[in-house]
């Protein structure tokens, strides 16, 4: 490419960037770039000066070449190190940087002056690598492996270590706000695969009730609040990018074990008063092993753990606020077998409630060449647990079991000293039941028993208050079951330009989603007292799809969006770096949701509309300056869109079911009464939700400026120490 058409093209991205801004997800980075300048003392460019990257632990090598101004580029190196960089050069004395550590994605310019080899003192400058908090120009921190293992966390839980940033705030394990933003609106990425909770009922940044990785497998752990790069995508809150470890040329592991029991509880507080503790325990126990096998070509690493707990709860508050006593569940759960011949359950005083997890993570690196590098990933992740109440009979307990399986396969090469790419494809299947332990039976709502209700029954003198109790299947998981699954395809090309860094690239992804929620479709039982119970008289509400079948109430529906990106990154002097880029997202369905003629002559509303055509166009522009001794000054403005939670959007491919309700006699709980399933299949099922005419991809403006500053704490005799950021 000549001169003339490098300018024109350069010229052309900066110009729509800058015209851009006034007029105001999915490939998180798995490697790190490196790039910089090689000058002599007098400031001229070193042409042709080797660049040569070592990765010590692995012998990964990589080589880049000086162009004619003296600029490098490498990029698809991997996460961490240490690394050691020598720069080298005909007529000059060899430079070398050792301890390097990399974080993910583009590091700061480095500014190397090598002393010709005539000078006899050598005096050698070189533009400190990495800062924690520099992340393209944005906002946010990059942890390392020894960062993470220092940090303190009983749950060993990956988002402790990312507190340390002032914009990050949690109420608990898993939970994570970003600058003050819902944390339905994060992201999480795992080597590139976004693992968050896509549908977004809870207030987790993880899908799973706990992290779905292992501490000790993970190599580096970002928090970016703003990345003004155009491959940043996924997320307008903040977005948690785990870079996972690798093997090395040595072999090496670790295993832990935890346990904490009702045994380490202290059993007196306030001087002499006692506490007996509720019998649990908790226990975790993993392994993780690394190494080659094949020296400095190909490289495994492994990472099991388990959790087992079993969570003490104690429904006594419960009673005593409710005049309940002892005996009072085991009389009620009599007196509905005698009646409905079912076995509804007890309710215990005290339980506990079992709850484990279970993760595996395979890593393979295989470096083919020394121009090409292959990266497999195996990651899974399952869980149980189960959700009790005071309120609900053994029955009405539900089991909550969660399956996560990612898969990711990367190929980093390097074309000439010029060009490279990066080519990436995962895979993420997710489920999550909600199982309640009376299947096929509906739910049993026994409201307002209180004393003078049962006097003369089994119950009399074992309630003195008055309280509203659950049985039989709760009435939301009647049919309820979630599951989705994510492909995504991702390609970026590097080019060296100059005092340009050229990348373009396209993303591919698409995202099928399966969330069956039909409440009420083995019908709710309302009994208004203890005497409608002993009737079989009941208020009785359905729900369910007009062929009376729960399953064809699902909601299925995916959709597909290609991305189309480029950007330039441009040095024009010596201490300052500029960024442009334009990232262009396309919406594509073929599902779109079903036409409710009623909505539409009552409000003029279609609800058959989808997201198929929907697209967005997102610049972004930042900068970084390093003018002043031991001061970076940067920032940027951009677009994001991505981390929306689904559950909005599939309330309109929710298939439309009928409600009907009767009062009637001689119910039984394992049927629904035949007059309301006739209801039902004649009934005419209306949408409750629709996409709006005009409807926009949801997305946020983000800008920041950042003043970073070195600073030495020494006053007079008092010296606090150096290096404080």
């Amino acid at each position: 490419m000549n001169p003339r058409t490098t300018k024109a093209l350069c010229g052309l991205l900066w110009t729509v960037a800058i015209l851009a801004v006034p007029f105001a997800a999915t490939a998180a980075t798995t490697s790190a770039t490196l790039s910089g300048y090689v000058r002599s003392a007098d400031g001229e460019p070193i042409a042709a000066a080797r660049i040569a990257i070592v990765h010590q632990p692995s012998g990964t090598a990589a080589a880049a070449t000086a162009a004619e101004n003296g600029a490098f580029y490498q990029s698809g190196l991997r996460v961490g190190g240490p690394y050691e960089v020598r720069i080298s050069a005909s007529g000059y004395r060899d430079r070398m940087l050792e301890a390097v550590t990399l974080k993910p994605g583009a590091q700061p310019p480095l500014a190397v002056t090598l002393t010709s080899l005539d000078v006899e003192e050598v005096v050698v400058t070189a533009s400190p690598l990495v800062s924690e908090r520099d992340l393209n120009n944005g906002v946010g921190s990059a942890y390392s492996a020894d960062d993470i293992a220092n940090q303190p966390s009983v749950t060993r839980d990956v988002i402790r270590t990312l507190l340390r940033d002032p914009l990050a705030q949690s109420r608990g394990e898993g939970n994570l706000s970003v600058g003050g933003v819902n944390p339905r609106f994060n992201g999480l990425a795992i080597d590139g695969s976004l693992q968050q909770d896509d549908f977004g009922l809870g207030t987790s940044t993880y899908a799973t009730s706990r992290s779905p990785i292992n501490l000790d497998a993970v190599e580096s752990a970002t928090l970016v609040a703003s990345d003004y790069a155009v491959t940043a995508s996924g997320f307008t809150g903040g977005l948690v990018n785990i870079t996972t470890k690798s093997g090395t040329n040595e072999w090496d592991g670790a295993a832990f074990y935890y346990f904490h029991g009702d045994e380490q509880v202290g059993d007196t507080y306030d001087g002499d008063r006692t506490f007996a503790p509720a019998a649990f325990e908790e226990k975790e126990y993993g392994l993780s092993v690394g190494g080659p096998l094949l020296a400095d070509r190909l490289f495994v690493f492994f990472s099991y753990d388990e959790f087992e707990a079993v969570e003490p709860v104690n429904f006594g508050g419960f009673d005593a606020n409710n005049g309940i006593q002892p005996g009072f569940f085991e009389a009620l759960r009599g007196v509905v077998m005698d009646v409905y011949g079912y076995d509804p359950g007890g309710r215990p005083a005290s339980a506990s409630l079992p709850e484990a997890s279970e993760r595996t993570l395979v890593k393979l690196d295989w470096n083919s060449s020394d121009a090409h590098r292959v990266s497999f990933t195996y990651q899974s992740s399952q869980e149980t647990g189960t959700s009790a109440g005071a309120d609900r009979l053994a029955s009405a307990w539900i089991d909550i079991p969660v399956d996560l399986t990612a898969v990711t396969l990367q190929v980093f090469s390097d074309w000439s000293d010029r060009a490279s790419t990066t080519l990436r494809a995962n895979r993420k299947e997710f489920m999550r039941g909600q199982n309640c332990r009376a299947q096929g039976v509906g739910a049993l709502e026994f409201d307002n028993l209180d004393a003078d209700g049962v006097a003369g029954s089994p119950l009399e003198g074992l309630i003195t208050g008055s309280v509203d109790l659950i049985a039989g299947c709760d009435r939301f998981r009647h049919a309820n079951a979630y599951d989705d699954e994510r492909l995504q395809v991702y390609g970026a090309f590097d080019y060296l330009l100059g005092d340009h860094i050229v990348r373009l690239g396209i993303e591919h992804e698409t995202f099928d989603l399966f969330n069956l929620f039909v409440p009420s479709s083995n019908a709710r039982f309302v009994f208004r007292d203890f005497a409608a119970i002993v009737d079989r008289t009941a208020r009785v509400d359905y729900v369910n799809a007009p062929s009376n079948n729960a399953d064809d109430g699902a909601a299925a529906w995916g959709y597909s969006r290609t991305t189309f990106f480029l950007q330039d990154t441009w040095q024009p002097r010596q201490h300052l770096e500029l960024t442009a880029g334009l990232r262009y997202e396309r919406y594509a369905q073929d599902d779109p949701p079903a036409f409710s003629q009623p909505i539409q002559d009552t409000y003029g509303i279609r609800t058959d509309t989808g997201l198929d055509g929907l697209a967005l166009l997102m610049p972004r522009l930042s900068f970084r300056w390093t003018g002043l001794d031991r001061t970076v000054v940067s920032g940027g403005i951009g677009l994001f869109s991505g981390g929306d939670p689904k559950v909005w959007t599939s309330n309109t491919f929710q298939v439309p079911t009928v409600f009907s309700r009767v009062t009637t006699s001689g119910v039984s709980p394992t049927s629904v009464p035949d007059e309301l399933r006739a209801a039902v299949a004649a009934g005419n099922p209306v949408a409750i939700d629709a996409i709006a005419p005009g409807f926009d991809v949801p997305s946020d403006w983000k800008a920041s400026l950042r003043l970073e500053r070195d600073l030495d704490l020494v006053v007079g005799r008092l010296n606090l120490g150096k290096g404080y950021t």
